[in-house]
């Protein structure tokens, strides 16, 4: 349990005019004061490290699958034009499975790139944590 004492209501909402959040505490200022951004080092409120960019996964997956679904096109289509494709009873399946298989295939390339692009952001960051700003 904790020994501090539940204040009873917030010093100032935190919406209202004269009122600055500060570190989960709302502070009261004075009537007649601003707060200026000059007032504010930047190095205390921003982390030292660097940015890290990392993939967004799902906009790789869909890629992967668009693109999958693109050569899946063309593969099941160049298979289909083949004389032996004519045999078939069910042509239409042997499309059917080219096409999936071009989207899984599309999206496992794709998955995989974004992976190896994420690893690498992470060791960019740490080695740019390791060194001093200059």
């Amino acid at each position: 349990m904790s020994t501090e004492p539940v204040p009873s209501r917030p010093a100032a909402d935190p919406g209202s005019e004269g009122a600055v959040e500060q570190e989960g505490a709302a502070t009261e200022l004075p009537a007649g004061a601003e707060v200026e951004a000059a007032d504010v080092d930047v190095r205390d409120v921003v982390g030292s490290g660097a940015v890290r960019r990392a993939p967004k996964y799902k906009a790789f997956l869909w890629a992967g699958a668009v693109l999958g679904l693109v050569l899946g096109l063309f593969v099941g289509g160049s298979v289909l034009r083949d004389d032996a494709a004519r045999s078939l009873d069910k042509p239409g399946v042997l499309f059917s499975v080219i096409l999936l298989g071009g989207v899984t295939v599309g999206m496992l390339v794709a998955g995989f790139v974004a992976v190896v692009l994420d690893r690498r952001s992470v060791a960019r960051a740490s080695r740019g944590a390791e060194r001093p700003d200059a």
